[in-house]
């Protein structure tokens, strides 16, 4: 009799650390996912933007480039930059036009494909896109956009401590 109420207590309480664990766990993972999703979804929309109103320049120059950008408002990205379809880098916000794109996803943006990352670490979420540019069905260029979240990771990391306060 007594190695079943042991059994039974130990059982309960396995199962309420299971509980505390993805009481802990669970709503952070939802919440960064749909951060990511989020994220996902604005940074391609806005790259899409850059790069179609991109394809319609005749010739893609710096000067071009920086007048047509002065237009979009890309005041929440870190970085944007535009390169050429051999990954030389046209227009920059950092300061890197005129030297070879070193971000491996704008050369596989260059084979035509769209990529994108995010990353949460407990500072921010960091983020970035790299969209084919073209006009007329050919592949002219890239663009590249990142961004810098420090406000929705001290969010996330606040609910954190919310629930394992509570849970405690």
């Amino acid at each position: 009799m007594h190695s079943i109420r042991f059994q039974f207590i130990a059982f309960i309480t396995a199962l309420l650390l299971v509980l505390l664990i993805l009481l802990n766990t669970y709503p952070m993972v939802n919440s960064r996912d749909a951060v990511f999703e989020e994220k996902r979804s604005s940074m391609t929309g806005q790259a899409s933007t850059v790069s179609s109103t991109l394809s319609s320049l005749e010739r893609l120059s710096p000067e071009n480039i920086a007048e047509v950008l002065r237009y979009l408002d890309l005041s929440a990205y870190s970085r944007v930059m535009v390169t050429d379809r051999a990954g030389l880098v046209l227009y920059d916000t950092a300061g890197a036009a005129g030297e070879t794109a070193g971000a491996e996803d704008i050369f596989t943006c260059l084979e035509g494909k769209t990529v994108f990352r995010s990353s949460f670490s407990e500072e921010s979420f960091d983020s970035s896109v790299a969209m084919p540019l073209s006009s007329q069905g050919e592949l002219t260029g890239a663009v590249y956009l990142t961004e810098h979240d420090g406000e929705r990771a001290e969010i996330i990391l606040g609910f954190q401590r919310r629930i394992r306060a509570a849970s405690l």
